[in-house]
């Protein structure tokens, strides 16, 4: 084999195990950082699980649920807003209606005077 192909080979050959050391290393790092997130993300849920426990005892003492009170007044309000959408509806279906009539209804004839 001649000298040039041969320090080609060990050229390319250097720079493949260089690659792969350094994907090595890459790999090593991205394997850190998810074990640090799921640590971090194990905290978040302690943290929202003992302020869930907090907010319910608060809310044991307080005697009723201002949660409960907010949902009740949105599903009211949900309900005279769909209430509202109806008759809209009701009103364009009324109005399409009569211009599809309007359409399909004969017209008189012109009279001819004489």
């Amino acid at each position: 084999m001649p000298i040039k192909k041969q320090k080609n080979y060990e050229k390319i050959e250097s720079l493949l195990i260089e690659n792969f050391v350094g994907l090595q290393k890459a790999m090593t790092n991205l394997s850190i950082k998810f074990e640090m997130l799921a640590d971090n993300i194990s905290k978040l849920l302690e943290v929202l699980e003992l302020s869930a426990k907090n907010y319910l005892e608060k809310e044991k003492i307080n005697g009723g649920s201002d949660i409960e009170k907010r949902i009740n007044l949105l599903i009211e309000q949900n309900k005279a807003i769909a209430e509202g959408l109806l008759l809209i509806d009701d009103v364009l279906r009324r109005k399409e209606k009569q211009q599809f009539n309007e359409k399909i209804a004969p017209k008189p004839l012109p009279t001819k005077e004489i």
